[in-house]
């Protein structure tokens, strides 16, 4: 045994849209993240360096700067031997003591190298300092001297210094600049990522649109163009498949609609049977080169109506359509043109004698007895034949059938007549007749005399005749 889940809802394109917003805002908005925390770091990571090398900066000045007072200050007490100079030469080492103490603290290898060359030439100037400061201006010339000359090159270690420190700045800073630009390039390689990636998004939004909106107008365009058969398969969210059944709802509405409307165009409401504007329709489409059309007129119709009532009438008009269709093949047309007249095409190309027989078969059949509101009613049926080939005006075959049909009246009930010719100027000519007296009696042109009618035997007036 099979086990089907339970099928699936289609999702809506709201959905999809939030789904699609979601997905296009994380990648920038990872980027922007990426973007703000790699410069925030590098920007307190060059910061930081840049205060503490600043920091060595400063100091390596101050001691420069201290180192030159106290050479000028001992320089000043060789020539002078004042004791100012000897008091702001005390007060200077023991700065440059402090400072040296606490701020020659380097940590590449020739820093510290430097580092170290600069406190033993101090502590070698400060040792010759104090041996000069003891003797005197004159007798510690010599102490002097060598104090100056460690002095110098302490102040060129420091000068050195100051340029490494330099560069390592320069360097920090190209560093930090560099880690940020790679962060930047990183963050617009992720934007462009994002933005290709949106693009795509974008692009099924749309397509996820477009599609069952194309699917949508292609079904309408369709259905405008009397395609009723056509139907709205949509694919797309549950929005748009919601349109399309209710489109494919609609349409089937207004085929049936139109179907109803059709059947009661083309057929008589009564019989169910095709009617004249379909028998019209019929002779006019493509058939066989050789059609028949047989009109059929029931005799003695009227008495019924007027008798036993309309719905009896209806009755026999609803039994005698049957009977014509069980009379004739399937391929063959029954249809009621009002009334109590009826057609039939016969789709063959049978001979005259054939047709006719089989007018004659059909009315035969019409004669027998019909159950009319609980009593035997026997109709008559009169039928004109004419030939209707696909050359032929419908509404000329149908002409001269009822003619034919007019004639077959005038020779009694049950005749069958085919069209001739001459029976179009017989039919004009009582037509003509009938007007001329209509009109005659109308204007008072017609002038009755009575003959009377005598009888030879007895001599006596029997009758009278009407002379016009």
């Amino acid at each position: 045994m099979t086990i089907v889940g339970p099928r699936s809802r289609p999702r809506s394109f709201e959905s999809r849209v939030r789904v699609g917003l979601t997905t296009m805002l994380l990648p920038i908005v990872a980027a922007a993240v990426l973007l703000m925390g790699g410069l925030l770091q590098v920007t307190q990571s060059q910061y930081r360096v840049g205060e503490e090398l600043t920091h060595e900066l400063q100091t390596i000045a101050t001691l420069h700067q201290d180192l030159d007072n106290a050479d000028r200050s001992l320089t000043r007490f060789a020539t002078t031997g004042a004791a100012g100079d000897e008091r702001d030469f005390r007060l200077l080492t023991a700065r440059i003591d402090e400072n040296l103490s606490s701020a020659l603290g380097f940590d590449e290898p020739e820093e510290v190298a430097l580092a170290a060359d600069v406190s033993s030439a101090w502590q070698r100037a400060l040792a010759a300092s104090h041996e000069a400061l003891e003797l005197g201006p004159v007798a510690g010339a010599v102490p002097i001297a060598d104090a100056e000359r460690d002095l110098e090159l302490a102040a060129d270690d420091l000068a050195e210094l100051d340029k490494i420190s330099r560069e390592k700045l320069a360097a920090k800073t190209a560093s930090a600049a560099g880690t940020g630009r790679r962060i930047v390039a990183a963050a617009l390689i992720i934007g462009l990522i994002a933005t290709a990636t949106n693009l795509l998004l974008i692009r099924r939004l749309l397509l996820a649109a477009f599609r069952p909106l194309r699917q949508l107008t292609d079904g309408v365009d369709s259905f405008s163009i009397d395609d009723l058969e056509h139907r709205i398969d949509v694919d797309g969210d549950r929005e748009f498949q919601a349109v399309g059944g209710a489109f494919n709802t609609m349409a089937d509405r207004l085929q049936n609609t139109l179907g109803s409307l059709e059947h009661q165009a083309f057929h008589d409401a009564l019989t169910g049977l095709p009617n004249r504007a379909h028998l019209v329709r019929h002779l006019q489409t493509e058939g066989p080169a050789h059609r028949t059309l047989v009109l059929f007129d029931l005799d003695g119709f009227k008495a019924i109506n007027d008798g036993l009532g309309h719905a009896a009438g209806d009755d026999a008009l609803i039994q005698i359509g049957r009977r014509m269709q069980q009379a004739v093949r399937p391929s063959d047309l029954v249809a009621r043109l009002g009334g109590d007249e009826f057609a039939i095409v016969l789709n063959d190309d049978s001979s005259l004698a054939d047709v006719e027989a089989a007018a004659l078969r059909i009315a035969r059949d019409v004669a027998e007895p019909l159950e009319i509101a609980g009593r035997a009613v026997v109709l008559h049926a009169s039928g004109g034949i004419t030939h209707a080939t696909a050359d032929d005006d419908p509404v000329e075959s149908i002409r001269r059938a009822d003619i034919a049909l007019y004639v077959a009246k005038d020779n009694g009930k049950g005749s069958v007549r085919t069209f001739q010719p001459d029976m179009l100027s017989e039919v004009e000519r009582k037509l003509d007749l009938e007007t001329d007296l209509r009109v005659a009696l109308e204007r008072g042109e017609i002038e009755v005399h009575y003959q009377p009618t005598v009888s030879v035997s007895s001599g006596r007036v029997t009758g009278v005749e009407a002379l016009a």
